[in-house]
């Protein structure tokens, strides 16, 4: 008798790249993606991973910018009247 020997494929849902990871951050958003793209579902500590890195790329792609504001304040001058009456005021005054 002949004994048929089949071999099962093993095909993964998903394979990771982890040649540019440098460091455990890195490691968790390339994961995080290759879930994303192959439409599994993700944990919560996946979604965090890769909105954190959307956000630190938005913060390097910001330019830096410096605002300068001129915040003097200008007195209003007293009307004539009622600085001739502080003159008058302040001359009889002992």
């Amino acid at each position: 008798m002949d004994k048929k020997t089949t071999k099962k494929k093993f095909k993964p849902a998903y394979v990771i790249n982890m040649t540019n990871c440098e460091t455990v951050q890195d490691l968790r958003i390339e994961i995080a993606l290759c879930k994303h793209n192959a439409g599994l579902a993700m944990t919560d500590s996946d979604l965090r991973a890769i909105v954190e890195y959307a956000v630190e790329a938005a913060i390097e792609q910001m330019s830096p910018s410096i605002c300068i504001c001129n915040c003097e304040v200008k007195v209003k001058k007293l009307p004539w009247y009622k600085r001739f009456w502080n003159k008058l005021k302040y001359a009889f005054t002992w």
